[in-house]
C-alpha cells in the first residue's frame, strides 16, 4: 500500500493490542490526541478542515448501547464497504469460528457532501484477528479513471428554465436533412440541450455563490419575508437531506470491485467491465432447442385466445392509446441510452407528439422499428447490502420512451385479456388476482401439512427458486406458446419484434460501456416483460395439471370438499404440493427436467427447499430428498417475503419486519429533517414498511405499541432539546380536521387491510382462496356467519378479527330481490343496522324484498311500501333505484360511492367504531404533564409574566393581548367578554363583527398567539404594536393575493352548448331536487345537427334523494331516451 507515515497509541504485547493509522505521504494529517482506545487526528484538505478518529470500541453491550445513542445524536451513517464481508474472526477452528463486521466507518451528513464519492474498503489480514479497512476520499482509483463514455441526460429543472421550450422547439423543428423522423429529432433535440445547458448551467456554482452573497447582504427582516413566501409556495424542501439521501443513494450503487468465476477479487476497471460483460455474454446465449421435444411439451396447451380477442389484439393502433400511455409513466423514471425521461415528453407533448405518435404507430401498425430505438442500457442493481459477484445483481433494462409507448401499448391491450388464458393458479400481473391470494393459501396448506396427523402417506411441499428466470427465456420458446395459446400470427410477430430486437449496453458507475446482442431473455423494465413471463409460465403450470388429471401427482385438500392445490405461482416464485411417494417425486422432477430443457429456465437446487409433514417417515424423506435433489428444511422461512408459520412466540416472527421499521428510523438523519417533513416521512415510509404484512397477518399489540413509539421518538427529535411528547401518539392519529396530524392508527389500519381480504371472500366466492376457506372454515354457512372454527390457523384467526368491520360497513344493493330478507338482512342505506325501523307486522319475519316489487316488473310497490312501512322507512326504500334488467341481489360496501370496498373507508369506520366504544384518547400537553416533564414554567404567562396562563388569558387578559386589540380599533364589548370557551369567543365574533371587522379580529387573534409561542419556546416576543402592524401586514398580503387568485380566474367563458356534427343527435339531461315538495325532477333534452329539438322527456321521482342520485336518475333516464333512435350512428351526451 506503500503507506509512509503511522502512529500507533500503544506497543502491542505479544500478538495483541495496539492500534494503528496510517496514511498516504500526499495527505496533511496532525494528531490531536490519543490513548489506549483511540487515536484522534486533524485532516486538512483542499475542501477544509475535518477530524478522523479512530478507536476500539468497549467490550461491555451497555457501553456499546451508549456508542450507538451517541452515533444516532450526532448524525452518523456507515459509509459501507467493499471487499471480504467480515472484519473479525476468533479464529478457531471450525464448528466453533465466529465472525463479525466489528471495524466500520461512520460519517455526519457533513463528511459525505464533501466526498461524495468516498469509499471504504476491507483489506486482507496476516496475523492480526482484525482485517485493517481503507477509506478513499474519492472512491477508489479505479473509479477515478472515469472508463467509459458520460451520459447526457435530460435533467428536471431545465424545464422550469424560461428558454427551455423554446431550445427544445428550434432543434426538434430544425431541417436535420437524413435525420427525419422522431429519432433524428431526438438527436438534434439531444445535441440542442446539451450545448444550452453548457451554456446555461455550465457555471452554474459560480453562479450561485455570487447570487448567495447578495442574497446575504439584504437585510434580515427581508430574508425572514422571503423564507416565509418560499414555504407557502412550495413548502419545506428539506434540500440537506434529500442531497444527503442522493449521496448515499450514489455511494451503494456503485461497483468498485467484483469477484470473478475463480473467487479472485478485481479491481482495474477493464477486469471489471470484462467480468459483466462475459457474464451477460453467457447468459444471454440461446440453448439449443429440441424443436421435437418443444412441440411435444407444448401438446398440453389448447388454444385459448377466441377469435374476438384477436380481432381486439390486432385492429389499428390509435393516437389515443399512445398518449394514453405516456399519462401512465412516472415522469422522473431514469431514461434509456437517449436521455430523456417521460417528464421530457409529458411536458413538452405539443411540440413533439405528431412526429412521436407517427413513430409509435409506425413501430405497432406497420412492423418498423428502428435498431437505435430498441438500444437499451442495464444498469446492475444490488440485492444484496454488499454485493461481491454478479450474481448479487439485478439487471434492470432502462428503455428509451418511444419504444416504452410501443410496448405500453401493446401490454395494455394483452393484460385483460390473460385473465381467461392463464391458469388460476397464476396470481401476478393479472387484474383481480392478488399476490395475497398465494400467501394465505400457502399459509393454509402449510397449517395442514404441520397440523396433520396419521394417514398412511404423507405429504411435501417444494418450493422452487428459478435462477434469472426473465433473462433465460427462449425466444423460440416464447413463439410458439404464442402460437399455441391462440394468438393471431399479426400479434405474434409484432410481440417478437419488441423481443428480438433489442441490443444491450451496461452502466457502471454512471458510465456506458459495451455492446451485446442477445439471443435470448425479456427485458426487466419493458412493460410487456411480465406478461409475457407469465405466458412462458402457464407451461409449466399445464404439465403439473396435467399430471394431476392423470393421477401422477396428488396435490393437497385442506379440508373434506376443498379443491385440491398442486402449485401455486406468482411470477417466478413456485410450490408444488403433493403426496410424499417416489413415483409423484420422480414425476415432478420429469417435468422440472422437460420445462427446462425447452423454456431455458434453470431451477437453482441449492435456494430451493422441501418440506415434508410429520407423517411422513425418515425413508421416505430421504428417497425423495435424494430424487429431487433439494434440501429438507423443518419449515419455509418465508414464502413471497411474508412467514408461512406463525407460533407462539410471535415477535420473533415478526422481527424483521420491527428491524426494517427501527433501521430506517436510526438510518435517517433527523437532524436534517424539519418537522413537517419528519411527519411526510414517517407517514410515506415508516407507516408503510408493514402494511404489507399487515394484509395478511394481525400484528401483535405489543409489536403496534413498539412501532408507535418509535415513530413518536423519531417525530420528537431534537438535536438540542430534551425528546418531549408534547401531544399523544393517539392524538396525533386523528384526522387533520380533528386537529390531529392524520397518521395512521395502526391497529385499526391492520384491521382494516384484514377487511379488504374478508371483502374479497365475501365478494369473490369462485376464487381459489374462497373455496379453500369456505371448504374448511363454514362450509355449511355463508361468509359473514362464520366462527374462528377449532385449530384455525393464524391468518383466519386474523381475518375473523376483523369481520366486525365487514358487517358494520356490508349491505344488500337491491336486483331482483329474491336474495334478501326484508326483515333480517342489511340493505336499507341507512348505517348503522341498515334494517327497517319499522316492527315486524303484516309482512311474514322470512319475507322477501321481491315481495315490495310489483309482480312482473322492476318497480318499487308504493302503496304496499307505505302501508307496511313508517314514514322513513318507505322514504328510504322508494329512494332505492332498481335495475331494468332485474339482475340479482350482490352485496356492496356502503360506505363508498360505487360500492366497491377501500381500505381507507373501513380504516374510518373502525376509528369511528373504537370512539363510538370510548376508545377517543385525551392530548398530553396540560400544564400538570408539562410539570411533571420538568419544562419550567410552564404555568405562568410567558408574555406578561403574570399568574395562571390559560387560553382566555393570552388571549384577552394578557396585557400585550390588551394593547394589541385596542390598536386594532375593534369593539372591546365584543372581543373582550369571554363567555364560556374558546369555541364560543369564535361564534361570538363571527356574530356580532361584520365581514372586515371579523377578518382582522381573526387575523389579530392568530398574531397574538404565535407572539405568545415565539416567546414560549424561543425567548423572542414583540411589542403590541409591532404584533398589531405584523397582522394588519398579513391580512393585506393575503387580501392582495386573494385579488390576484380572483382576477387570474376572471375570463372563463361560461360553458355553452354546441351543436353536434353531421347526423349526430346530442342528448341533454339534469336533475333537480325539490326539497319541500319531497320529490326529485328529471329532464331530458334530444337536439339535431341544427339544433332542433326532436324529442324530451320529463320525469318526477316522488321523494327526496341526495343530488349525486338524481343526477345518475337523470342520466339512466338519457339513456333509455337514448334507445329511441338506433337509427342514428352518432350520438352525444
Amino acid at each position: 500500500m506503500k503507506f509512509r507515515y503511522v502512529w500507533s497509541s500503544s506497543r502491542p504485547k505479544g500478538l495483541s493490542g495496539g492500534l494503528a493509522m496510517l496514511w498516504k505521504k500526499e495527505v496533511d494529517v496532525s494528531l490531536v490526541n490519543l490513548s489506549h482506545n483511540h487515536i484522534d487526528v486533524r485532516v486538512s484538505s483542499d475542501r477544509g478542515v475535518w477530524r478522523c478518529t479512530g478507536f476500539y470500541g468497549e467490550p461491555k453491550a451497555s457501553r456499546r448501547r451508549d456508542f450507538r445513542n451517541v452515533v444516532s445524536d450526532v448524525g452518523l451513517v456507515d459509509l459501507g464497504y467493499s471487499g471480504v464481508k467480515y472484519t473479525w474472526c476468533n479464529n478457531r477452528e471450525r464448528p466453533y469460528t465466529v465472525r463479525s463486521r466489528l471495524d466500520r466507518a461512520f460519517a455526519d451528513h457533513a463528511w459525505r457532501s464533501l466526498f461524495p464519492r468516498a469509499a471504504v474498503q476491507h483489506l486482507e489480514s496476516v496475523y492480526s484477528d482484525h482485517q485493517p479497512i481503507l477509506l478513499w476520499l474519492e472512491g477508489q482509483a479505479i473509479i477515478r479513471q472515469h472508463s467509459g463514455s458520460k451520459l447526457f441526460r435530460f435533467k428536471a429543472f431545465w424545464s422550469r428554465a424560461e428558454d427551455c421550450e423554446r431550445v427544445i422547439h428550434e432543434n426538434w423543428h430544425h431541417d436535420g436533412g437524413e435525420r427525419e423522423g422522431a429519432w433524428g429529432k431526438i438527436q438534434s433535440c439531444r445535441a440542442g440541450l446539451k450545448a444550452w445547458s453548457r451554456k446555461q448551467f455550465g457555471n452554474v456554482k459560480k453562479q450561485l455563490k455570487t447570487e448567495l452573497e447578495g442574497v446575504l447582504n439584504d437585510k434580515a427582516t427581508k430574508w425572514r419575508q422571503r423564507g416565509k413566501a418560499h414555504w407557502l409556495a412550495e413548502g419545506d424542501r428539506n434540500t440537506k437531506f434529500f442531497h444527503c439521501k442522493a449521496t448515499s443513494r450514489m455511494r451503494r450503487n456503485q461497483i468498485f470491485s467484483l469477484k470473478d468465476d475463480s473467487g479472485i477479487w478485481r479491481e482495474k476497471p477493464d477486469e471489471v467491465q470484462e467480468i459483466i460483460s462475459s457474464y451477460f455474454q453467457r447468459l444471454f446465449t440461446p440453448n439449443e432447442l429440441n424443436i421435437q421435444e418443444l412441440h411435444t411439451v407444448l401438446d398440453v396447451i389448447q388454444p385459448r385466445v377466441t377469435d374476438a380477442t384477436n380481432e381486439e389484439l390486432i385492429c389499428p393502433f390509435l393516437a389515443e392509446e399512445v398518449s394514453f400511455s405516456l399519462s401512465q409513466m412516472f415522469p422522473y423514471k431514469s431514461p434509456g441510452p437517449d436521455g430523456l425521461p417521460p417528464l421530457f415528453f409529458q411536458r413538452y407533448w405539443k411540440i413533439v407528439s405528431v412526429d412521436v405518435t407517427r413513430c409509435v404507430l409506425d413501430i405497432l401498425n406497420h412492423n418498423r422499428l428502428l435498431p437505435d430505438l430498441n438500444f437499451t442500457n442495464i444498469v446492475l442493481i444490488s440485492k444484496v447490502k454488499c454485493p461481491t459477484n454478479m450474481t448479487h445483481f439485478r439487471p434492470i433494462s432502462l428503455c428509451n420512451v418511444v419504444y416504452k409507448l410501443a410496448s405500453k401499448c401493446i401490454a395494455n391491450r394483452l393484460g385483460p385479456c390473460l385473465d381467461g388464458i392463464i391458469s388460476p393458479s397464476q396470481s401476478a400481473f393479472i387484474k383481480g388476482r392478488l399476490i395475497t391470494d398465494n400467501v394465505l393459501l400457502a399459509y393454509e396448506v402449510n397449517h395442514f401439512l404441520r397440523k396433520q396427523r396419521g394417514g398412511k402417506v404423507g405429504h411435501f411441499a417444494l418450493k422452487l427458486d428459478m435462477s434469472k428466470a426473465y433473462d433465460r427465456v427462449e425466444w423460440v420458446f416464447l413463439e410458439h406458446t404464442l402460437k399455441r395459446l391462440g394468438f393471431h400470427e399479426r400479434f405474434v410477430s409484432l410481440v417478437m419484434l419488441c423481443v428480438s430486437t433489442c441490443s444491450f449496453s451496461f452502466l457502471l458507475n454512471g458510465r456506458q460501456f459495451g455492446w451485446l446482442k442477445p439471443g435470448r431473455g425479456l427485458k426487466q423494465g419493458d412493460p410487456l416483460s411480465p406478461h409475457l413471463f407469465i405466458i412462458c409460465a402457464e407451461v409449466f403450470s399445464r404439465l403439473v395439471k396435467a399430471a394431476e388429471l392423470s393421477g401422477r401427482i396428488m396435490g393437497v385438500a385442506v379440508a373434506r370438499g376443498a379443491p385440491r392445490i398442486s402449485h401455486l405461482l406468482f411470477a417466478d416464485d413456485s410450490l408444488i404440493f403433493g403426496k410424499a411417494t417416489t413415483g409423484e417425486a420422480q414425476c415432478i422432477r420429469e417435468i422440472l427436467e422437460r420445462y427446462e430443457r425447452v423454456s431455458g429456465q434453470q431451477i437453482n437446487l441449492q435456494k430451493s427447499e422441501l418440506l415434508f409433514n410429520t407423517s411422513t417417515d425418515m425413508e421416505d424423506r430421504e428417497a425423495i430428498s435424494s430424487i429431487l435433489n433439494v434440501q429438507v428444511v423443518d419449515t419455509f422461512q418465508k414464502y413471497l417475503g411474508l412467514p408461512t408459520v406463525v407460533g407462539r412466540s410471535k415477535k420473533k416472527v415478526f422481527q424483521s419486519i420491527r428491524d426494517r421499521v427501527w433501521k430506517r428510523i436510526f438510518g435517517w438523519n433527523e437532524h436534517l429533517l424539519s418537522q413537517a417533513g419528519k411527519d411526510v416521512l414517517i407517514k410515506a415510509v415508516l407507516q408503510a414498511i408493514p402494511t404489507y404484512a399487515m394484509s395478511c397477518f394481525r400484528l401483535p399489540d405489543r409489536l403496534i405499541k413498539e412501532f408507535e413509539s418509535g415513530f413518536a421518538e423519531f417525530r420528537w427529535s431534537s438535536p438540542a432539546e430534551r425528546k418531549i411528547h408534547w401531544v399523544a401518539w393517539s392524538a396525533l392519529c386523528t384526522t387533520i380536521h380533528e386537529g390531529g396530524l392524520g397518521f395512521r392508527d395502526l391497529k385499526s389500519f391492520n384491521l382494516a387491510m384484514l377487511a379488504k381480504q374478508g371483502w374479497r371472500i365475501l365478494s369473490s366466492p369462485e376464487s381459489l382462496l374462497s373455496r379453500v376457506l369456505k371448504a374448511k372454515y363454514f362450509s355449511q354457512v355463508d361468509f359473514l356467519n362464520a366462527k374462528v372454527g377449532h385449530n384455525p390457523s393464524f391468518t383466519w384467526r386474523s381475518i375473523c378479527a376483523a369481520m366486525e368491520i365487514i358487517k358494520a360497513g356490508c349491505r344488500w344493493r337491491i336486483g331482483d330481490g329474491g336474495a334478501v330478507q326484508i326483515w333480517k338482512d342489511a340493505w336499507l342505506p341507512r348505517p348503522v343496522t341498515f334494517r327497517p325501523t319499522t316492527p315486524l307486522n303484516s309482512l311474514s319475519e322470512d319475507a322477501l324484498v321481491s315481495n315490495l316489487l310489483l309482480p312482473g316488473t322492476s318497480q318499487w310497490n308504493e302503496t304496499l311500501i307505505r302501508q307496511v312501512f313508517n314514514w322513513e322507512d318507505a322514504i328510504l326504500i322508494l329512494g332505492i333505484p332498481l335495475s331494468a334488467g332485474q339482475y340479482p341481489d350482490r352485496r356492496i360496501w356502503h360506505y363508498t360511492k360505487d360500492g366497491r370496498f377501500s381500505v381507507k373507508s373501513a380504516y374510518h369506520l373502525h376509528r369511528r367504531l373504537v370512539a363510538q366504544n370510548g376508545g377517543a384518547a385525551a392530548t398530553s400537553e396540560q400544564a400538570s404533564n408539562l410539570t411533571k416533564r420538568r419544562v419550567p414554567n410552564v404555568e405562568g404567562c410567558p408574555v406578561c409574566l403574570g399568574g395562571n396562563e390559560d387560553i382566555k388569558h393570552a388571549m384577552i387578559c394578557c396585557d400585550i393581548a390588551r394593547q394589541t386589540w385596542a390598536l386594532s380599533s375593534l369593539p372591546w364589548h365584543v372581543v373582550g367578554q369571554w363567555l364560556g370557551d374558546a369555541l364560543d369567543w369564535l361564534r361570538r365574533l363571527a356574530a356580532e363583527l361584520n365581514t372586515d371587522q371579523l377578518a382582522l379580529g381573526g387575523v389579530v387573534a392568530w398574531a397574538i398567539w404565535s407572539n405568545r409561542n415565539k416567546m414560549r419556546f424561543e425567548g423572542e416576543g414583540q411589542s403590541p404594536m409591532a404584533v398589531f402592524t405584523f397582522a394588519q401586514s398579513y391580512l393585506n398580503s393575503f387580501q392582495s393575493a386573494s385579488q390576484c387568485s380572483a382576477h387570474q380566474t376572471i375570463g372563463h367563458e361560461r360553458s355553452r352548448w354546441c351543436r353536434p356534427t353531421t347526423g349526430v343527435l346530442k342528448i341533454n339531461f339534469d336533475a333537480a331536487i325539490f326539497a319541500q315538495a319531497g320529490a326529485a325532477g328529471l329532464g331530458v333534452v334530444v337536439r339535431d345537427d341544427a339544433g332542433v329539438c326532436v324529442y324530451w322527456k320529463v320525469r318526477s321521482i316522488p321523494f327526496v334523494v341526495n343530488a349525486e342520485l338524481a343526477e345518475a336518475w337523470a342520466l339512466r333516464l338519457a339513456v333509455e331516451v337514448a334507445g329511441l333512435f338506433p337509427g342514428f350512428v352518432g350520438m352525444q351526451m
